[in-house]
């Protein structure tokens, strides 16, 4: 097997190397802007024409389109419209912005042939309007400009007339890395990244379990778990989408209008595929996903029919149960999309809805694809607030419990009090999408499958606990989902998955690192060293709307210091376990938290006031002071003029002076007739409640 310098090494000789080399140099720095006359200089490609002759060697070849800037952008808009592609949109956005002073940009494609020629698998693949960004982007040219073609070169010195294909695959990857992922129209990175094979030791793992429930499960053909009668809930599921397209068409939501009575069948369909889905009154697997892609919205099909993303998923679930030969007869796991339009507003309405589905269901084991579903989920379907993204990564792969009604009221249902159902184990997973059209490093598919294993090893102990006779849990419970959590971390830690699944979301969190580095870099070629894509005042604004939609998620403190309706509101924020609050320490015991929250000012940001909290708990004591008086000198009291550091705060006299210069400043700040005799009389009266009540109202206005 040959690696990248022996590729290299094709494309020069020693007669060539003082043209090839710099050609090489600017082709793989900024391809978008380089000719075609530099790429056949770089690659010393030839163009492709009908004359060419098929010959017994893998021939690579580069497609390639020339593009005013005004074409892009129109194409670009098109696309982003027509197609859900947002890697490649926001890539092709960046490219025009980066070489807006440029008179054309070059998009292209890379690919190699055995069976045809280079020009004759364009017009095959031209023919097959194929479902992917090649396809797609082509069909976006031909509406808008019918006359632009691609000119497509072949490098007759990579032809390669033996080898493996991963050898093959090795020569495509590194043409698709020369010319720059971002400036091309490849789905993935080169080669047959879908076609994942685990490793030898993770294959021989997987086959030394005892998955056989979750395989008879998943093979229709042999399933004879027990089922029940479903008439009565495929129809609920039905309704509850069609009282979903009525409260959609009543809040005015875009594309309601295009929700048709096919797509409310699709949705159902999804949801509950077939008889055999349901165990004991139960599904045991269901899969929920963000939203649907455009693709499956307009042809009104399922993920599994349509989505490279999907057809991958049934692929790694095939290898994690060691399953040879997957079928027609292969049973689809319930599916389920928190956005199952195109609309991406409203999200309660969305939470609500995909609630009721999944209670109709009855869902036991719930997998999640991407940030906002596992956000959802272990926020146990109130909000998505109790995770923040820079926790997602680190929640991947591990199983959890988790609750999925949505109607269970945080603030009327008594302390102590937990839903009686809908409970379940989760086990979140990345956006399988991401491997099609962003990175398909096969770091990443390690990790998707190791998740995957995990997950059938959870199906397979929540089949054998649904079909015991000795279990007395009621499936659905809390106590069953515990049940099942403890019974999975058994059979997790004897597969020993812990490990394998800390070193492969180890790498993955490398290779990501490794990305945002690259990436970082490769603004620096282009825009110097200190490019920054937002400005200082871009940032901080991007900050402040982040903490003011905090701020108003979370919301103000109700009612009077100690009222009832304060401690109904203190118990409702305590169960949302909001992740912005989490890094106070009080926030993590009720009665602690109760005390605190009861004594705060009505109408007071929640979030700010335990920031603050946060801020004094970080706070260390100065002397004899507490971290409460330590954080007022050194964040709210003026300092002497001439203090370099903190060390005036241990001085009692310089601590009076900077108290009266931060009351003069405050007093200031006072209107003009704050000091009047009748106010301060009245606000007198007021603090101590000497005047009826309606005044006291006035008072206050």
């Amino acid at each position: 097997m040959f690696d990248v310098r022996e590729i290299i090494r094709k494309l020069i000789d020693n007669t060539n190397t003082e043209v090839v080399l710099p050609a090489l140099r600017i082709l793989a720095e900024q391809s978008v802007i380089v000719g075609d006359d530099q790429l056949q200089t770089a690659l010393s490609a030839e163009l492709a024409t009908v004359e060419d002759n098929i010959v017994n060697a893998t021939q690579y070849y580069v497609r390639s389109m020339q593009l005013n800037l005004d074409q892009a952008r129109n194409i670009l808009q098109r696309y982003t419209t027509d197609y859900h592609d947002p890697d490649f949109s926001a890539n092709f956005n960046n490219l025009i912005r980066t070489y807006g002073s440029a008179r054309h940009i070059w998009i292209r494609y890379v690919g190699c042939t055995l069976a045809s020629t280079p020009l004759q698998r364009l017009q095959d693949d031209l023919a097959r309007h194929m479902q992917n960004r090649f396809g797609n982007f082509s069909r976006t040219v031909n509406e808008l400009y019918p006359d632009l073609n691609y000119r497509v070169y072949r490098i007759p010195r990579l032809n390669l007339s033996e080898g493996t294909r991963i050898e093959a695959d090795m020569v495509e990857r590194m043409l698709v890395h020369l010319l720059g992922r971002h400036a091309l129209l490849n789905s993935q990175a080169g080669g047959f990244y879908h076609e994942y094979e685990p490793v030898i030791e993770d294959q021989a793992m997987v086959r030394s379990l005892d998955l056989d429930q979750a395989r008879q499960y998943m093979l229709e053909s042999t399933n004879s778990l027990t089922t029940t009668n479903v008439t009565e809930q495929t129809e609920a599921i039905y309704q509850t989408y069609h009282n979903y397209q009525i409260k959609l068409e009543e809040l005015g939501a875009g594309y309601a209008e295009d929700l048709t009575e096919d797509h409310i069948e699709l949705f159902a369909y999804c949801a509950f595929p077939s008889l055999n889905t349901r165990v004991s009154g139960f599904v045991p697997l269901t899969v929920f996903s963000s939203d649907i892609s455009k693709e499956e919205f307009k042809h009104c099909q399922a993920a599994f029919d349509v989505s490279r993303s999907g057809k991958l998923m049934v692929h790694l679930m095939k290898m994690a149960m060691a399953i040879e030969q997957i079928g027609e007869d292969t049973l689809r796991p319930s599916f389920i999309n928190l956005w199952p339009t195109l609309n991406t507003e409203h999200l309660e309405l969305h939470i609500e809805t995909t609630s009721e589905v999944l209670k109709q269901l009855r869902s036991l084991v719930m997998v999640t694809l991407g940030y906002e579903p596992a956000a959802v989920a272990l926020s146990n379907f109130h909000g998505n607030s109790s995770i923040q993204r820079s926790e997602y990564t680190s929640l991947t792969g591990e199983a959890t419990l988790i609750n999925y009604d949505s109607n269970f009221s945080y603030a009327e249902e008594p302390e102590g009090a937990e839903p009686r159902s809908s409970w379940a184990v989760l086990i979140p997973h990345i956006q399988s999408g991401s491997v099609n059209y962003g990175s398909a490093s096969p770091v990443l598919l390690r990790f998707l499958y190791l998740c995957w294993v995990r997950t059938v090893i959870l199906l397979n102990c929540c089949l054998q606990l649904l079909s015991s006779s000795s279990s007395n849990v009621v499936p659905g419970s809390k106590a069953f989902a515990t049940t099942l959590l403890q019974r999975f971390k058994r059979h997790d830690q004897e597969a020993g998955m812990p490990r394998r699944m800390a070193n492969a979301k180890n790498a993955v969190i490398a290779l990501w690192g490794q990305v945002t580095d690259r990436k970082g870099k490769a603004r620096e070629r282009v825009h110097g060293e200190y490019y920054e894509s937002w400005t200082p005042e871009q940032r901080a604004e991007h900050n402040s709307k982040v903490a003011r939609e905090r701020s108003y998620l979370i919301g103000d403190t109700r009612g009077s210091k100690g009222s009832e309706e304060r401690r109904k509101q203190s118990l409702e924020v305590f169960r949302h376990k909001y992740a912005a609050l989490r890094a106070w320490q009080g926030y993590h015991d009720f009665h602690k938290w109760t005390k605190w929250f009861l004594k705060q000012d009505e109408g007071k940001s929640i979030l700010h006031l335990t920031m603050r909290e946060i801020q004094i708990e970080a706070t260390t004591a100065i002397g004899n002071l507490s971290p409460e008086e330590t954080y007022f000198y050194k964040q709210i009291a003026i300092p002497p003029r001439d203090a370099e550091d903190d060390s005036w705060i241990s001085n009692p006299e310089l601590r009076e002076q900077a108290r009266q210069r931060k009351g003069e400043q405050m007093r200031a700040n006072l209107p003009a007739d704050f000091f009047n005799p009748e106010n301060q009389k009245k606000r007198s009266l007021l603090r101590s409640a000497a005047i009826p009540y309606e005044a006291r109202m006035e008072g206050k206005q």
